[in-house]
């Protein structure tokens, strides 16, 4: 278990999600691209606090890695990506996306705090 002081920049993280969401809307969703990357930079803007209080508690150990997965995971049912629902994309598709966008949450802060590579 890592054992780091509190993270205190988070931009470099932030940074690399919005890199890896712009890449997986363009691969997954790209006739809704716009409308993908939207929705996604408002749910890391919901939860940004969240994710910074959840990657520091796992830089200092106070968490587990499995614990933070499923932290960052747990929104998935509390997110609604409006701009993709009201464009018309599938509901599965919808969710699909959405699932990728926390996996690239957690694969970010997992890469820079304790090392993992997506």
């Amino acid at each position: 278990m890592p054992n780091n002081p509190p993270l205190t920049n988070m931009t470099e993280i932030f940074t690399e999600i919005e890199q890896h969401v712009k890449t997986l809307a363009e691969t997954t969703v790209s006739n809704f691209k716009n409308e993908a990357i939207a929705d996604a930079q408002n749910l890391v803007a919901t939860i940004k606090s969240d994710i910074i209080r959840w990657t520091n508690l796992l830089s200092t150990g106070q968490i587990k890695i499995t614990e933070f997965e499923f932290l960052v995971g747990s929104e998935k049912s509390l997110v609604s990506m409006l701009s993709l629902q009201q464009a018309g994309l599938a509901q599965l598709r919808i969710q699909n996306f959405l699932g990728g966008v926390l996996n690239i949450i957690i694969d970010v802060a997992l890469k820079k705090v304790i090392g993992n590579t997506i």
